[in-house]
């Protein structure tokens, strides 16, 4: 009984004629998000390797020489919106799109929420700019099961970034 009672929210996302997705109304920030310091390249790039540690991200790609850092998929703290377009949790690093059943008022709550940072660091005369983008952003709802003998995958729902974490990385070295 208590896998019927899995399955079955499941099987109503999973069913695409059933699912409604709420589109974002409010506004956020474009990627990438661009910020600019007067401090060295080398040493914005110490504080953003230090940062990306003291935040538990792996980093998959590291390259000084073109000043690229991008970290592996990683979780991510995600919010919805409220009515007027206002964030629930203005503190998390994505905003997700409300999913539900057609003509249901209950939304569903995704399994897993991942993304991949990405940095790039220029220095330009007095100033160096660092480039920050959050990519492939997924929200995963359900979990792979089988159906008469095929596996029937999760729907994954594309979020937007808030703007909080190129924030806390800009906080961290201006």
């Amino acid at each position: 009984m208590r896998r019927i009672q899995f399955l079955l929210p499941v099987f109503v996302i999973l069913h695409s004629c059933s699912m409604h997705i709420a589109p974002l109304k409010g506004t956020y920030p474009k990627t990438p998000i661009v910020y600019t310091s007067e401090k060295s390249l080398d040493k914005i790039w110490d504080n953003i390797i230090d940062m990306f540690a003291q935040k538990g991200l792996s980093i998959k790609i590291i390259d000084k020489s073109s000043g690229l850092i991008v970290s592996e998929k990683s979780r991510l703290s995600w919010s919805l919106e409220k009515k007027d377009g206002s964030l629930f949790d203005s503190t998390n690093y994505v905003v997700l799109e409300k999913v539900s059943a057609k003509g249901s008022k209950y939304f569903y709550t995704p399994t897993r929420v991942t993304g991949e940072w990405n940095v790039r660091i220029k220095a330009d005369g007095k100033l160096t700019y660092i480039n920050i983008n959050l990519t492939n952003i997924m929200a995963t709802y359900g979990s792979a099961y089988y159906s008469n003998g095929r596996i029937v995958e999760p729907v994954e729902i594309v979020g937007r970034t808030t703007g909080v974490f190129e924030k806390s990385i800009y906080e961290m070295i201006k």
